[in-house]
């Protein structure tokens, strides 16, 4: 399966009060409108599960976690509504579309939409 990297490395995750987030779980969850959904590669026709993939911030307030690019996901008969991940990480939420580009994505990138 084809994936991309998203990570903060040498960004710190920090917490509300400013100390690192060390032990945060961050979950990625694959949907579509706003409902979990299974999706299909179009190039590979591999069936992408929408289970949710977790990641836990590191001592060094740091994570990386690949993912599959949302953009790969076979659209059928005009549907125009796209994937997306939907991001938990402890109050913030986020939805995001990942698209195929084989370089990694550094969170603050990923935050801002890029």
């Amino acid at each position: 399966m084809v994936t991309r990297n998203i990570n903060n490395i040498d960004q710190a995750i920090l917490s509300p009060i400013g100390t690192l987030a060390e032990g945060t779980k961050i979950t990625f969850t694959l949907i579509k409108g706003n409902i979990p959904r299974n999706a299909f590669d179009k190039y590979t026709k591999e069936y992408i599960i929408c289970a949710p993939i977790f990641t836990f911030v590191n001592n060094k307030g740091e994570f990386s976690v690949n993912l599959w690019p949302t953009d790969r996901a076979l659209l059928i008969d005009g549907d125009t509504i796209p994937y997306q991940y939907q991001c938990q990480c402890g109050n913030y939420s986020i939805r995001f579309e990942l698209l195929e580009d084989m370089s990694p994505i550094k969170w603050e990138e990923w935050v801002n939409g890029v």
